[in-house]
């Protein structure tokens, strides 16, 4: 005689597994809904980000580094050789914080390019600039990209209740095959939400408009237009569209440093002391800045 063991807590298999398909589904549009309302953030549209802000955004703490010294290039005032940048003239007239502390350390001590991002006398500098980013909107603060993750809680609590229901149905002797896949697919969701941008979507979409009205400089356009520019021009080129632009604006300084290989336009992962371009002023290319168990299948 055929023994009917009771379901796995008093539900059927396949009504769980509808029940559970349906938690997850709501579960992902709660977490996409809500992590979109908190990247989207404000820019303040009566500020304008500077070359090394715009590398920021674009790119991250080195593609700023690498605005600095390209405008540094750009005035004669550092050469590079084998790797390693020394000073070798005055920097530009009313050279930006970064730009400046930049400058100072490599007078201080020769080094390379990746050496100087994490100089802690530059420190300040680009904390200071990130600061700038997120007060005006480009970046998101800590605290909101930390409640861009919390937002994945929803899903979180479905993984755990598929955990749950997993153990329960092994214990029962159910077989649950096709809960672990439904688990399992919650699971791989959870994981891009763990990832989070730094920048904001109004930051995002405003970098798409700086790089259309600057679209004079983008290499892959116009060939000489970084180096054209002088200074500011060969700043905002790399701090816009990254490697490419450094390239062709200074082609010695990206191959003799690791800055060749930079974020590119499309963007990947980004303060000043009131002067040159990293702050509030303007950042056109003329300036001279330097630089996120019915059934037996669900348990």
């Amino acid at each position: 005689m055929r023994t009917i063991t009771a379901d796995t807590w008093g539900i059927a298999g396949p009504t769980f597994l509808g029940l559970f398909a349906v938690l997850a589904v709501a579960a992902l549009l709660i977490t996409a809904l809500l992590r979109r309302a908190l990247a989207q953030g404000r820019v303040d549209p009566r500020w304008e980000p500077g070359p090394e802000e715009l590398g920021y955004v674009n790119g991250n703490a080195l593609q700023a580094v690498a605005v600095s010294l390209a405008g540094l290039r750009a005035a004669n005032a550092i050469s590079v050789e084998s790797g390693t940048i020394t000073v070798i003239g005055s920097p530009p007239p009313a050279p930006s914080e970064l730009t400046w502390a930049v400058y100072q350390a490599v007078q201080q001590r020769p080094m390379r390019a990746l050496a100087l991002v994490k100089e802690r006398s530059i420190a300040p500098a680009l904390q200071h600039l990130r600061d700038t980013l997120v007060r005006h909107g480009w970046l998101l603060s800590p605290r909101r990209r930390n409640a861009m993750r919390l937002a994945a809680l929803p899903m979180f609590a479905v993984l755990a209740l598929g955990i749950a229901r997993i153990v329960a149905g092994i214990d029962a002797g159910k077989p649950v095959g096709f809960v672990v896949m439904l688990t399992v697919v919650v699971g791989v969701l959870i994981l891009p939400t763990l990832v989070v941008s730094p920048r904001s979507r109004a930051g995002q979409s405003a970098m798409a408009r700086t790089r259309a009205a600057h679209v004079r400089l983008d290499p892959r356009d116009h060939a000489s237009a970084a180096s054209a520019f002088g200074a500011g021009g060969a700043a905002l080129a790399v701090g816009l569209f990254g490697a490419a632009a450094l390239w062709s604006a200074d082609p010695a300084l990206a191959a003799e440093t690791d800055l060749g290989r930079l974020g590119g336009s499309s963007g990947s992962s980004g303060g000043d002391s009131g002067s040159g371009c990293s702050g509030g002023s303007s950042c056109g290319g003329g300036s001279s800045c330097g630089g996120g168990g019915g059934g037996g299948c669900g348990g």
